[in-house]
């Protein structure tokens, strides 16, 4: 029996999990998912693997159903950081994009022109494109608070675990303070759909 742990979880749980399933006679890979992974086949989802080589191998034609990307990043709980480090940079994109188009609409910039320019440059990401797509108000302010729950929860792992790389205070302030408002409020009241 293989496991494949998909999940976004702590890495030292990931070798807990690992130690336990090989004790019972399995085996146990890391497969971290990235669902905003560019892939080649159209799948968009993107695996960030950790675990004994010869083990994904055998299971690749399974993790091919689902992904195109698929990366070996080390040894089981390497994918699991890898994912951690991996959100880390999508909420850092995610808190400038949202600045740069507040900042975009309160200067009277055209936001379609905005977003052609910004489609065809470096300054492009999926974040910046999920972003430029959230115009309707109800569904933006669905869609931002599940994303604020789910950073909160990244974040929340990150801090945690960047504890144990001798990271403490610095990350910890520097991931929590730009997230506090929207946290405190975007999940109680409508998040302020119109200055987007």
């Amino acid at each position: 029996m293989v496991l494949a742990d998909c999940t976004t979880a702590m890495p030292d749980l990931t070798l807990k999990i690992a130690k336990a399933i090989q004790a019972k006679g399995g085996r146990f890979v890391d497969t971290a998912d990235d669902p905003h992974a560019q892939g080649g086949g159209g799948r968009q989802a993107g695996l960030m693997t950790g675990g004994d080589p010869a083990t994904l191998a055998e299971i690749r034609p399974v993790l091919e159903c689902f992904s195109d990307l698929i990366v070996h990043c080390g040894d089981v709980g390497a994918g699991h950081k890898v994912k951690l480090v991996n959100n880390m940079l999508s909420l850092g994109y995610g808190m400038v994009t949202a600045e740069a188009l507040l900042a975009a609409k309160k200067g009277g910039i055209d936001l379609k022109a905005l977003r052609d320019v910004v489609s065809g440059g470096g300054a492009n990401s999926i974040m910046f494109q999920r972003l430029c797509r959230l115009r309707d108000r109800e569904r933006q302010h669905r869609s931002c608070a599940f994303a604020i729950a789910n950073a909160a929860k990244r974040r929340a792992l990150l801090v945690a675990r960047a504890r144990a790389w001798g990271q403490r205070r610095r990350l910890r302030r520097r991931c929590t303070r730009p997230m506090r408002w929207p946290t405190i409020h975007g999940l109680r009241r409508p998040i302020r759909a119109e200055r987007w």
